[in-house]
């Protein structure tokens, strides 16, 4: 059974914010499923960015919903070349819909998930895990 990490990392200080706490509970090596919309990915985003993609042993880019988001190629592009930049090469896929991106993360067999980036991307992943029971939030 895996377990999961949600956290909003919605802008610098809260992916900067994420990634010490990642550090401190000695967690790396976690799939991680990312979305953000375009405007949040600036400058200062970009180091706490690196952090948070550097302990991961998968990314999935999955866009957040709502006006004026990336699609799942635009996005899984930007997160490519960043990855590029950095030097890293850590196994992405785009995904285009909270589905697709679970089974890709349950397909890497128990691990942490951290899921993060935007709160508009939060909304489906947890609505297809389900309540504590198991049982489907939206069927």
């Amino acid at each position: 059974r895996a377990e999961v990490l949600w956290d909003g990392g919605h802008n610098a200080d809260a992916l900067g914010a994420l990634g010490e706490q990642l550090t401190a509970w000695g967690l790396d090596s976690y799939t991680l499923i990312f979305g953000s919309r375009a405007d949040k990915l600036v400058p200062q985003a970009l180091g706490p960015l690196a952090r948070l993609f550097r302990g991961a042993r998968r990314i999935l880019t999955l866009p957040p919903v709502g006006p004026g988001v990336p699609d799942a190629q635009t996005l899984g592009g930007w997160v490519r070349n960043f990855l590029s930049e950095q030097h890293l090469s850590i196994p992405m896929q785009a995904c285009t819909s909270a589905e697709q991106a679970l089974a890709a993360a349950a397909a890497d067999g128990p691990a942490t998930l951290v899921v993060a980036g935007s709160f508009w991307m939060l909304g489906p992943v947890m609505a297809r895990l389900g309540d504590a029971r198991g049982a489907p939030l939206v069927p």
